[in-house]
């Protein structure tokens, strides 16, 4: 019998004063087992930060082959191709090729490495958008992590400040290829 994935309800209060977007955030997410709360975390941000009302997260095939979170046009191909963690740059690519707009939300314990192997060699694709956030800050969100997630979020001049309780965790968007969409 498959393992469940452990289920979280969520709801975000946002502003995101640099793209002039605002708004409630609400609905499941699963962890499936073999997924670390860090990486939950970074797709719940990855939501955030590129979020747009069509923006959806992406139920798992177990292919591989589809993004965290996309958003689809009318004759459902992708229009917004949304990752997270440190893919492969062919990966990148080949979402480039098919979507409209690529969106990476880069974490992990090797980024810095990742980073020198791979943002050079990406600088070509000009709809693809690379951005990051604290490692230190994911974590700090990792600790309040509970069942029901409530979070208040702003985002203002590259800066991300997320309450959690009465708690709030600020770190910087670092830009490392692009710009986050409008």
């Amino acid at each position: 019998m498959p393992i469940q994935p452990i289920m979280h309800d969520f709801t975000i209060e946002f502003s995101d004063a640099d793209r002039g977007k605002s708004g409630v955030l609400q609905s499941t997410i699963g962890r499936h087992h073999s997924e670390t709360e860090g990486q939950l975390v970074a797709r719940l941000l990855a939501y955030l930060l590129y979020y747009e009302s069509d923006l959806e997260f992406v139920t798992r095939s177990g292919t591989g082959d589809e993004p965290e979170l996309w958003s689809k046009g009318v004759d459902d191909k992708v229009v917004h191709w949304v990752d997270v963690g440190l893919p492969e740059r062919d990966r990148l690519i080949t979402a480039s090729r098919h979507a409209q707009r690529v969106g990476l939300v880069a974490w992990g314990k090797t980024l810095h490495n990742w980073e020198l192997q791979h943002i050079l060699n990406l600088r070509g694709v000009p709809n693809l958008s690379v951005i990051s956030v604290s490692q230190d800050f994911i974590n700090s969100l990792v600790t309040r992590l509970e069942p029901l997630i409530r979070w208040s979020a702003s985002i203002y001049s590259g800066r991300l400040c997320v309450s959690v309780g009465d708690e709030t965790f600020k770190t910087v968007i670092k830009e490392r290829l692009g710009i986050r969409y409008a």
